[in-house]
This record gives structure tokens, sequence and C-alpha cells, in this order.
């Protein structure tokens, strides 16, 4: 499941995220983001779980 911040108003579009954290359970994985271009200045980090 990926859940987007802030994002309600774009159901239903594509748009382009910035993934925040990711948390593995044990029926599956949580992706939470954030939409991309909205004052984000992190660079891109890449974790393994």
């Amino acid at each position: 499941m990926v859940v987007v911040e802030e994002a309600d108003h774009l159901l239903g579009d594509t748009v382009t995220v910035t993934v925040t954290n990711a948390l593995q359970t044990s029926t599956g994985r949580l992706i939470f983001a954030r939409v991309a271009g909205n004052g984000d200045t992190d660079e891109p980090r890449h974790e393994e779980s």
C-alpha cells in the first residue's frame, strides 16, 4: 500500500512522489510518500529493509 501525505484531492491521478518511509509488515509493505515538487530539497535516499 502506498500512502501519500495530503494528496486526497489527487485521488485517481497519476503523480510523481518522494518516498519518505517504508514499513514491512507480516501482510505486506507500507510505503509512505509526499507529492514531489512540494518543496522537497532532500537528496534521494535508498534503504534496504
